[in-house]
């Protein structure tokens, strides 16, 4: 038997993902919340395999803490499962801000999987506790962002729809922001745009002047128009309202937070209050470090919301800090076997892919492959290799 079979996870995973440029486009608004959440709602919906155990979203990134429940025969949804709340997020949040471009910074995709349960309870109150180890809010429940704690598994939350939100298809062209700070920007830009026809346009006119030659009729009209409008007292620009097409998305979802593997045999209130007490011993030492750094002042909810979320957290600088793939606390020889399980597998997966380059089609890829098992059919060896997590 390998070492990857004796210590095979249950597909648990800590995922991170960042906003372009650390930016604030996670504010917790209640618009940003309930967005955030109904993406969530949608993303599970879509992928039933995903049991969700923790979420919490700060200004600038996720925590998400989830357990794959497919079996060696399914394809993992886990990649589904990402991409299709990231995509949902990204379409609804850049529309409410009026930008274009990235929404989440590329390759800031983080997922480390777990392996045992002191690095469950580990993933889980490093969730729980950023805002505070962060310096935002004193605790976890002071933060007014989308977020589940302790006292939410076993529960099921019902998220509606936001309002006029956009989540894709065909919209107006100039669509107004709704983030207050962004509305003041684009009706900014709106205006010095309009300046700039009209300066275009007396520019066209003296030309058509000096070569003797008089305004065309489509130039009368509409220095006619801006004649009335600036009797009528109507120059301002003014804004394209919302406007939101058919939409296949549900007008709710439901999210269920379930208890985590290993807890079976606990009734939900004691999962509860175990976790709970984990946290408040955490809440602690994490009060006691911040005060032997002389860091005794918190942001504060006011001062987060106050932010613009176009302002940035900061250098977006490379820190070249160990990025960890394996999470296995307490055990370290279990962890190094993983480990050189894992560079044995995508050693394997290397070779298939250059023998299938090369022309072999009939080629077995290990257990793990993901795209070309779900997109091309390739054919998959037993379930020896490490799991398709490790992909």
């Amino acid at each position: 038997m390998t070492v990857a079979r004796r210590f095979l996870p249950d597909q648990r995973h800590s995922i991170t993902r960042r906003c372009a440029r650390r930016c604030f486009f996670l504010k917790p608004t209640p618009f940003v919340v309930q967005t955030l959440l109904y993406c969530l709602g949608v993303a599970l919906k879509d992928n039933p395999l995903i049991a969700l155990h923790g979420f919490l979203a700060e200004a600038n990134h996720i925590h998400v803490v989830v357990h794959d429940l497919s079996g060696p025969d399914d394809v993992s949804q886990l990649s589904s499962f990402m991409r299709r709340f990231d995509s949902l997020v990204a379409r609804a949040l850049n529309t409410y801000y009026g930008r274009g471009e990235n929404f989440w910074a590329p390759g800031s995709y983080d997922n480390c999987e777990i392996w045992n349960q002191a690095s469950l309870e580990s993933q889980l109150l490093y969730l729980w506790l950023n805002p505070v180890r962060d310096g935002l809010v004193p605790r976890p429940e002071s933060w007014p962002g989308a977020k589940f704690l302790p006292e939410d598994f076993g529960t099921q939350v019902v998220i509606e729809k936001p309002e006029g939100a956009f989540f894709g298809g065909r919209g107006r062209e100039k669509r107004a922001p709704t983030d207050p700070f962004a509305l003041e920007h684009w009706t900014a830009e709106l205006a010095r745009e309009e300046e700039r026809a009209l300066e275009q346009g007396r520019e066209r006119d003296l030309e058509r002047k000096l070569k003797g030659k008089g305004l065309s009729t489509k130039r009368r009209r509409a220095l006619e128009r801006q004649r009335r409008n600036r009797v009528r007292g109507k120059q301002k620009a003014r804004l394209p309202s919302p406007r939101s097409g058919p939409s296949a998305l549900p007008d709710e979802v439901t999210i269920e937070i379930v208890r985590p593997e290993g807890y079976e045999g606990w009734s939900i209130e004691r999962v509860r209050a175990h976790f709970r007490a984990l946290l408040e011993a955490e809440i602690e030492l994490v009060h006691e470090e911040r005060r032997e750094q002389g860091k005794t002042h918190y942001m504060g909810v006011e001062a987060v919301l106050a932010q613009d979320a176009r302002d940035s957290a900061g250098s977006t600088w490379p820190t070249f800090a160990r990025n960890p793939r394996i999470a296995c606390k307490g055990d370290r020889v279990a962890r190094f076997a993983i480990l050189e399980e894992l560079v044995a597998w995508r050693i394997r997966y290397r070779l298939a892919w250059v023998a299938r380059k090369a022309g072999d089609l009939e080629v077995a890829f290990p257990l793990g492959t993901f795209l070309l098992r779900r997109d091309h059919q390739v054919q998959i060896r037993g379930a020896t290799d490490p799991p398709r997590a490790a992909a």
